[in-house]
């Protein structure tokens, strides 16, 4: 599980992947063994096309909108709407863990989450909740490079 969160509005997309630069950027969102949070600098269509060069690659990519995660309610239930999460909605971040540990019910060669206006994210929130998104992160990644 990877997750790129983009902030700026100027295109600087573009021009890295255009050449050899884009190709790594590229390779390391799909590499398993991390890292596993990205910062991207750049406007949205910038952030879509991203996500289609990644799924010509067979990784599935979603889109999360910050503002819309503005609170720990509002990301679980974005994170669940984005990828249509299986069962009940997620109350916690170790709920969120277990299902995203397993992709199962997402068939991917790998999974990346785009979130837009990433300034906002868990903007409403105790910091400890941005700790809490970033461990799960860092958890369900090793839990599934380990897994293979």
């Amino acid at each position: 599980m990877t997750i790129v969160e983009y902030a700026g509005e100027q295109s600087r997309l573009g021009p890295v992947l255009a050449g050899p630069a884009g190709l790594i950027l590229l390779a390391r969102l799909a590499r398993p063994t991390g890292p596993w949070i990205h910062l991207l600098d750049a406007a949205p269509a910038d952030a879509r096309q991203l996500g289609w060069l990644l799924g010509q690659d067979g990784i599935v990519v979603r889109h999360l909108r910050g503002h819309c995660g503005r609170s720990t309610y509002g990301l679980l239930d974005e994170v669940g709407a984005a990828l249509q999460l299986p069962g009940d909605p997620v109350a916690d971040w170790p709920g969120l863990a277990a299902l995203l540990t397993d992709m199962s019910w997402l068939p991917g060669a790998g999974h990346v989450l785009v979130v837009s206006r990433s300034s906002l994210l868990l903007a409403a929130s105790p910091a400890g909740e941005l700790r809490g998104l970033v461990e799960v992160v860092r958890e369900v990644a090793r839990a599934r490079f380990e897994e293979g």
